[in-house]
């Protein structure tokens, strides 16, 4: 007697829809960290997820059927065959999501040295502007009252400066305050930079799955801001050297050197160069696909045509003993 286990829930199914769910899962952080949106992502790893569900079903109820074996036998083959390409086709989704996420010691440790690299540069800026305002804001003091030259003169007048204390005071105090702040183009920035740096450290130092992506990004955003920002506003810092001639005249014999700041993130850059097939990323997809298919390993086969009873004064089919 054929068994029929067709409204029974199973071990076996149980397995199957864990399976189902960590290959869903697993497709869309595959296709979220590969950039996609969140929206994007979950689409496209429910849509594998409901394929594969469909093709388990499909062998499972070929594997099972009680008529046309042979034909049957036939289209499980192909509809295997298929189920294991596309398995094959959707694996770089799968195995590059758990590659980087096997790699994310690697990568925090990546992340601290690149935050670390861009709040020492912050900081670098700060004290040398500090140094060389200082410097010019000494030779001011010093030259007050005393001959200048015209190109000193014009210096001072297009800053609206006199030399007097209470000028040179109010410039000092000015460009130190705007110095701490990063205050370009009337926008503060430190503070800004700082709470965004601490929330990308915490996110990807937490190793929050659904965050790291946008804290990766994130932080790539800013530091590419922040090298632009203090470029561009070491190029605005009017901070002259002012030496005293030996004809007793105060003279500007050097402007304050620009810097170029640079923003290179090597986090990114490791993320990026993680391999799409790694063992790590190969073994998860072999087991989600091996946990979805052990309800198909042990589905029932029918080995033949189900014997039937023949009713009163019918004909036995040809080939075919019926009981009774």
């Amino acid at each position: 007697m054929v068994r029929d286990t067709s409204n029974r829930i199973t071990i076996a199914n149980i397995v199957a829809v864990i399976g189902i769910v960590l290959l869903a899962a697993a497709l869309f952080l595959g296709y979220f960290y590969a950039g996609d949106n969140m929206g994007v992502s979950i689409m496209k790893g429910a849509a594998w997820a409901l394929g594969f569900t469909f093709l388990l079903w499909f062998m499972i109820k070929a594997k099972g059927t009680q008529n046309e074996i042979k034909k049957w036998r036939i289209v499980e083959i192909a509809v295997l065959v298929v189920y294991l390409a596309l398995a094959v086709l959707s694996s770089g989704v799968i195995s590059k999501f758990f590659s980087i996420y096997a790699s994310s010691g690697e990568l925090k440790e990546a992340a601290a040295e690149d935050i670390e690299k861009i709040r020492n540069d912050i900081q670098l800026f700060k004290d040398d502007a500090t140094t060389a305002k200082d410097e010019t804001v000494r030779s001011m003091t010093t030259a007050m009252g005393q001959d200048l030259s015209q190109e000193l003169t014009d210096f001072l007048l297009s800053h609206r400066l006199t030399l007097n204390t209470t000028s040179i005071d109010n410039f000092d105090a000015d460009w130190t305050s705007d110095i701490e702040s990063i205050n370009l183009s009337g926008y503060n920035y430190d503070e800004v930079w700082k709470e965004e740096l601490d929330r990308c450290d915490e996110k990807i130092q937490g190793w929050s799955v659904l965050s790291v992506p946008k804290a990766v990004a994130t932080l790539k955003d800013l530091s590419e801001q922040i090298a632009s920002t203090l470029s561009e506003m070491s190029e605005t810092l009017p901070f002259p050297t002012i030496t005293l001639s030996e004809a007793g005249i105060w003279e500007i014999t050097g402007q304050y050197e620009a810097k170029t700041y640079e923003s290179d993130l090597n986090v990114d850059s490791k993320l990026q160069a993680i391999k799409t097939y790694t063992p790590v990323g190969i073994a998860a997809c072999v087991i989600i696909h091996l946990l979805i298919l052990f309800n198909y390993f042990v589905a029932f086969r029918t080995d033949k045509i189900r014997p039937t009873r023949r009713k009163e004064g019918d004909k036995p089919a040809d080939g075919i003993l019926l009981n009774g």
